[in-house]
């Protein structure tokens, strides 16, 4: 077998692999319990740290707050622990709904196992964003994917702005905003054995062309 065929080979065999290998999508919140409801003048939202590095996909808003809105657009964003915005988009009452949340979809943003990440959505007509709060031991529960931890509900009355000031305690959350995510494969031993196959074939490929 000529060289380049088993380098066309070993690349068609690795894309295969790394396909195969790819997570299906999960959702930051999984369902929930309430324990309170009321108004936010601002953005509003929880923290969260990843507990594998995950790619988020979409961004999105709890079907009854956006129902609740006679379909006016909510503004999804998240930021880094620091403030700086990663991604925002606007949801409605006709985007994609799957189980409790409706979701629209962004550029995948890489997020880093264990630092902190921060969720916030935005109702901008007169500045109000409903809300429902979920505190444990007041009656609520959130459940979160395996693959979250969550941190706590935080607000900013500034308007569309990072959500910082935290409210409710360690595992509540304002339930507003919420997304979906992958997570992302760490290199398995046969991953790495075949992409080592791969640069052997192509360096030997190399040295039989130089002698020739």
């Amino acid at each position: 077998m000529k060289s380049t065929t088993i380098f066309k080979f070993l690349l068609v065999a690795l894309l295969l692999f790394v396909r195969a290998t790819t997570s299906q999508a999960s959702e930051g919140i999984v369902s929930y319990v309430a324990s309170d409801g009321g108004y936010v003048f601002g953005t509003a939202g929880w923290t969260f740290q990843p507990l594998e590095s995950i790619s988020v996909t979409s961004l999105g808003g709890f079907d009854y707050i956006l129902n609740a809105q006679n379909q006016t657009p909510i503004s999804i964003g998240l930021w880094a622990d620091d403030g700086s915005l990663l991604a925002s988009n606007s949801v409605t009452a006709t985007s994609l709904l799957v189980n409790q949340s409706r979701y629209e979809p962004i550029t995948p943003v890489l997020l880093t196992q264990g630092l902190t990440y921060h969720l916030g959505a935005y109702y901008p007509a007169a500045g109000v964003t409903v809300l429902l709060a979920a505190a444990p031991g007041n009656g609520g529960s959130v459940l979160t994917s395996f693959d979250i931890q969550l941190g706590t509900a935080v607000v900013n009355t500034t308007g569309f702005a990072f959500p910082n000031a935290p409210q409710g305690g360690s595992g509540s959350a304002f339930l507003v905003p919420n997304f979906q995510f992958t997570v992302v494969p760490e290199p398995s031993p046969a991953g790495l054995l075949l992409f080592a196959g791969l640069i052997a074939a192509w360096c030997r490929s190399r040295t039989q062309r130089g002698a020739s």
